[in-house]
């Protein structure tokens, strides 16, 4: 029960993250504002929090005795492996629609 709960909490943060760092952004950025910033670790973050909160509210105390098991085994890193590609799709595609509307990249 605590894990679900837990992965309430995170996903309500994943979507707060993902609305002020990603969605917010790209609303200013198709009406062409000039004075755009977004910072791409809230892009990233986003994402990865979502999917996170998703799969304890879905898996419960299965997900946390997944990586909590002393016994190395392949589902761990599955599950990490799956987790974050699907957590970087957004990113890219967020990525490649910005470069679309006229903004590009700035790494500081």
């Amino acid at each position: 029960m605590f894990s679900r709960l837990l992965g309430l909490i995170i996903l309500a943060l994943g979507l707060i993250l993902f609305h002020y760092n990603f969605q917010a952004p790209l609303e200013v950025a198709q009406s062409h504002d000039p004075q755009l910033t977004y910072d791409m670790k809230g892009v990233i973050i986003g994402p990865v929090f979502s999917l996170m909160g998703l799969a304890f509210i879905i898996f419960g105390n299965k997900l946390a005795d997944l990586f909590m098991n002393q016994k190395q085994t392949w589902k761990p890193m599955a599950a990490l492996v799956i987790l974050i590609t699907f957590s970087m799709l957004p990113v890219i595609w967020f990525e490649n629609r910005m470069e679309a509307l006229g903004y590009k990249k700035v790494t500081k």
